[in-house]
């Protein structure tokens, strides 16, 4: 499916488009869209890098952004590992705390963005991330770590 719509080429994403076009053809319920912006995307390389959502440059270029940024080594996990280059930005619409983009560049970036993706999937905002209880010490602290320094 990926390989045929030219959007977001990636199995995971041809696997939900699939989902999709099935649910829209044998079910009688309310027609699905995919929505490509929600699609992540990692690059299993040293670094490792994820992303999901816009770039900071596409989202300033129709929102008010707010921009979170974190080291991996402003965390507990990070910090004993001395992990001295990962991180990773957030971006936040200033109006609605809408995520509207995450980007992990580190260890188990793949891993980790899929808090983000789970959120933004469901909606859910900044503050709401930030919120919830995360494991101590966890690399997963890097997520709220980025989000509770929005600029």
């Amino acid at each position: 499916m990926g390989d045929a719509t030219g959007k977001q080429m990636f199995t995971h994403a041809a696997d939900k488009e699939v989902e999709v076009a099935w649910h829209n053809a044998m079910s009688g319920e309310t027609r699905r869209e995919m929505n490509f912006s929600l699609v992540p995307h990692a690059i299993f390389t040293d670094p490792q890098i994820a992303s999901v959502g816009m770039r900071e440059s596409e989202a300033k270029a129709g929102h008010e952004v707010l921009v979170g940024r974190a080291r991996y080594s402003d965390t507990v996990q990070g910090d004993v590992r001395m992990e001295k280059d990962g991180f990773a930005k957030a971006l936040v619409e200033k109006r609605t705390d809408r995520i509207l983009g995450f980007h992990i560049i580190g260890p188990q970036a793949p891993e980790l963005i899929q808090e983000v993706v789970n959120a933004m999937t469901h909606g859910l905002t900044a503050k709401a991330v930030i919120e919830c209880i995360h494991i101590f010490p966890a690399m997963s602290e890097l997520i709220p770590e980025a989000l509770n320094n929005l600029e």
